[in-house]
């Protein structure tokens, strides 16, 4: 509430302490202006002394925290703020992100993963129609009412399936053909790529380096014959779902890590009736209509498991899932089961023990015993 709200003070005189190396960091900050009010602060309401003194309130602010080892060498910091009067009414909404990345990252761009993708890094997307091609995907991220005007976007994370959504204003007079072009630009502007990286070290000047091209379905065509709708209030088929479904897998291992990679990803449209919403009276006021955006992954089987012979289905003695006694895995670290040491290792280690043992048995006293007695 801007009528109770105080501006903290500054950070520009903020030190950091590194305690690794005894000192202090301190941050670098530049400041931006905002150029869209009405994204940050809703119900303004104009004051009636518009000569008093205007005050500065900040509406965003971006830390990036570079580290080395176990310590941070450096602190960039970029606040956006906004000028307003002293005496101002209304609900501002403040913003807040914070990054971290390697003092050695020359810039914000850094892998998902090495080679395959790590769990909660962002998906990597390029889109071949621009010239700043790198990109990502993302979804709605709300703040205050919920309104897509002052949602801001967050990208969509490996491995989490995630359900977001904004609110569009639409009035009862609303012109349908408007009402569908509105929609379709809010949720295509999630999918603003045209290929996703199959690995988290995918090359972005390379499309040949593991780029799968996304696969659009039921893309709605804001140019097509909008269905007619004789009646104020009511716009027949308007795109108001998203579904973002990305099929990954395990692409084997590194240092016993299973790596993970994406194996297509698919977009597809859904489309709704809206209907005006009256109360006791239709008063001419905005309606609410809901869209949303989901992402889902499919984890699908790297290879096909073998089906199990006449033999296994009947003889159930060495199931391993039907008995308390697993004998196949009796020595579990020398199968194809163990997935914690590349399988040499694991060889290696094993002929290595069996050595061990060979000698204690040739030292032991009971055979000594035995070469006595032939000799």
């Amino acid at each position: 509430d801007l009528e109770v709200y105080q501006e903290r003070d500054g950070i520009i005189n903020a030190k950091i302490k590194n305690v690794a190396l005894g000192g202090t960091v301190t941050p670098k900050v530049i400041y931006e202006e905002a150029t869209d009010l009405d994204k940050f602060i809703t119900n303004r309401e104009t004051p009636l002394n518009n000569r008093s003194a205007p005050r500065i309130v900040n509406v965003e602010e971006h830390y990036i925290f570079k580290w080395n080892n176990n310590t941070i060498s450096d602190i960039n910091v970029r606040i956006i703020r906004a000028e307003i009067n002293a005496h101002q009414k209304g609900i501002m909404t403040q913003r807040f992100v914070v990054k971290f990345l390697s003092y050695n990252s020359g810039n914000e761009e850094e892998l998902s993963g090495n080679p395959g993708y790590q769990l909660g890094k962002p998906v990597r997307a390029l889109n071949t129609n621009r010239m700043n091609n790198v990109t990502t995907l993302y979804l709605w991220q709300s703040a205050g009412r919920g309104l897509c005007t002052s949602a801001t976007f967050k990208p969509i994370l490996f491995g989490e399936d995630v359900l977001s959504g904004c609110l569009l204003e639409v009035g009862i007079n609303e012109n349908c053909t408007q009402l569908r072009e509105n929609a379709v630009e809010r949720l295509d502007s999630l999918i603003q790529a045209t290929h996703v990286a199959m690995r988290g070290n995918s090359d972005y000047t390379d499309l040949s380096d593991g780029w799968l091209e996304i696969i659009r379905v039921d893309a709605p065509d804001p140019g097509a014959d909008p269905p007619a709708s004789s009646l104020n209030g009511i716009c027949l088929d308007v795109p108001a779902r998203l579904s973002i479904r990305i099929l990954i897998s395990d692409a084997g291992a590194v240092e016993g890590i299973t790596q993970q990679e994406i194996l297509g990803v698919e977009t597809r449209f859904s489309s709704v009736n809206w209907q005006y919403q009256c109360g006791l009276t239709c008063e001419h006021k905005a309606d609410l209509l809901p869209i949303s955006a989901s992402v889902q992954f499919i984890k699908i089987p790297a290879q096909l498991p073998r089906p199990l012979t006449r033999f296994q289905i009947n003889y159930t003695e060495y199931d391993c899932n039907r008995n308390e006694v697993c004998w196949p895995q009796l020595l579990y670290p020398w199968t194809q089961y163990y997935q914690g040491e590349p399988h040499s290792q694991c060889v290696a280690k094993g002929l290595l023990l069996l050595l061990f043992l060979t000698l204690a048995m040739f030292l032991s006293n009971p055979w000594t015993r035995i070469c006595k007695a032939y000799s």
